[in-house]
């Protein structure tokens, strides 16, 4: 069974239409000690989620008791001492959720409603949602922060000195004027660039991985492994339709030379680029989930009173 949602409820409602819930919501940030912190982070994340994937509305006790209450409940498995925001995307293309924010009083969750709707397994539901509080416990976006900012102010500082240079005008004040690079100059700037990607992937893939175990012990593997293996096989459905479209499109308009050089080429890239992944394979989360599963399946046997 999956979950439903209130039928009362109106979830494709456009959010700024109704200035009630935003006033509601800058009401409790009021009582909150940080209202400068929680504001922006509310305000900058529903602008970015709104212009790039959807339609946001608030769900909340009054409007959706069911659905808060069926995450506020996961929320304290996995030791959230207070349910974070929680949003409906009206957005047919996003079969997935997101968690944003830097401490637990500012964080938020978006929840696709495509993905409430045609997710088969509720443990797997459950599990994505338990997925998204996890990286709201640890802080994973606030280590992300301390990580990449020093790293990216740097690269820019550097991109900025070394781009300009002082010239005395005809009058004796100073300019500071562009210039070219030089080899090692620009060697500099690219090694910082790809230092500060290759380190936030690095730490994306350790968080995906820290929110997976969390989640799985607030919730149990099961849901996890189901949910890894239907990402997996919607993955390859989509691989299969992309290939069986380039098929049909090369027999009707058979590709030249160079784009023949270029595809290979792109293949080429995209190989090389999984050290710039940000999450672990799917293969790669359904085989530490499923070693996880065996040993709470071990477990439970072990002691079926706990159980």
């Amino acid at each position: 069974p999956q979950l439903q949602w209130d039928m009362q409820f109106k979830p494709f409602e456009r959010y700024y239409q109704d200035r009630i819930d935003e006033a509601k919501i800058l009401d409790a940030m009021c009582e909150s000690d940080s209202i400068a912190s929680t504001y922006i982070t509310f305000k900058v994340t529903a602008l970015l989620v709104r212009l790039g994937v959807g339609d946001m509305v608030l769900l909340t006790p009054d409007n959706a008791p069911k659905t808060y209450e069926f995450v506020a409940e996961i929320a304290e498995k996995v030791g959230l001492e207070e349910t974070p925001w929680i949003y409906l995307v009206s957005d047919p293309g996003l079969f997935n959720a997101f968690a944003s924010g830097f401490s637990h009083s500012t964080a938020l969750v978006g929840l696709g409603e495509r993905l409430i709707q045609e997710t088969p397994d509720s443990q797997a539901l459950e599990f994505l949602i338990a997925h998204e509080l996890s990286h709201i416990k640890c802080y994973h976006m606030a280590k992300t922060m301390a990580l990449t900012l020093p790293l990216g102010l740097t690269s820019a500082a550097y991109d900025i000195y070394v781009r300009h240079q002082t010239y005395k005008g005809e009058d004796g004040s100073s300019l500071w004027l562009p210039r070219s690079w030089t080899l090692q100059e620009l060697s500099i700037s690219w090694g910082l660039r790809l230092t500060t990607a290759l380190l936030f992937a690095w730490q994306s893939r350790m968080h995906e991985r820290e929110a997976d175990m969390t989640a799985a012990h607030a919730v149990g593997s099961q849901g996890g492994v189901e949910l890894m293996k239907l990402f997996k096989n919607m993955e390859m459905e989509a691989q299969d339709q992309q290939a069986r479209a380039e098929e049909t499109k090369a027999r009707e308009n058979p590709p030249t030379r160079l784009e023949k050089i270029r595809k290979k080429l792109n293949d080429w890239i995209e190989a090389a680029s999984v050290i710039y992944h940000t999450h672990p394979s799917h293969d790669e989360r359904i085989a530490y989930l499923t070693e996880l599963l065996k040993q709470q399946e071990s477990e439970a046997v072990a002691h079926p009173a706990q159980a």
